[in-house]
């Protein structure tokens, strides 16, 4: 067992290494052996990663391509969520930064920056 694991350990090293640097894998594992390297990536949570190099020599109703590309789609879905939620915090920020870096409002050698106040902007 321990020498098998090491195997899929090694296949998913090298198609990793191909995902990672854009080419194609050399050296593709038979593809019996698709099913324990898929489950040793999603295990590591490196799945979705191999979608590129994997997914056009898997056939289209092939259980290991379905967990490919639901994994893969969960990943693309999150994404655009951190995406627009990023978005959404960035736009709360407009305009509340001053040149160096600190927000409007905050304190600097005792006095306001931004107004000239002792009232804090936004507050």
């Amino acid at each position: 067992m321990r020498q098998q694991m090491e195997e899929e350990q090694w296949d998913l090293c090298r198609l990793l290494d191909a995902a990672l640097h854009g080419r194609p894998a050399e050296m593709l594992p038979p593809a019996e052996k698709y099913g324990a390297i898929l489950e040793l990536a999603d295990r590591h949570r490196v799945l979705p990663l191999l979608y590129d190099v994997l997914a056009p020599k898997l056939p289209e109703e092939d259980e290991n391509r379905k967990r490919l590309e639901k994994r893969s789609a969960e990943t693309v879905r999150q994404s655009y969520r951190l995406l627009f939620l990023g978005k959404y915090v960035t736009g709360l920020f407009a305009g509340t930064w001053n040149r160096d870096g600190s927000f409007k409002g905050e304190r600097h050698g005792g006095t306001l920056s931004g107004a000239g106040t002792s009232q804090v902007r936004g507050y």
